[in-house]
């Protein structure tokens, strides 16, 4: 039997909130098995990881400027004007 998507949502109403969960919980297992990929399937070498790795590096560095200090960064007024 093939359900509707909107007879799925109606069913799902009358379902109390730990058969609720229980739903949502199987979802996300199904979903998660069909769009991540295993380790085994990836097709990055260790070498194309450490590349992006190394092309990351420095990504959120100010482009102005050093990195402020701990001590700067306490003086920062974090709320606006």
């Amino acid at each position: 039997m093939v359900m509707t998507y909107a007879q799925v949502v109606n069913d799902a109403k009358q379902l109390t909130a730990t058969e609720k969960l229980d739903l949502v919980e199987a979802l996300l297992r199904d979903l998660r098995l069909a769009v991540l990929p295993t380790v085994s399937e990836s097709k990055l070498t260790v070498e194309d990881k450490l590349r992006i790795v190394d092309q990351l590096g420095g990504s959120l560095k100010p482009s102005t400027g050093a990195i402020p200090t701990d001590d700067e960064m306490r003086d920062i007024s974090y709320t606006a004007n």
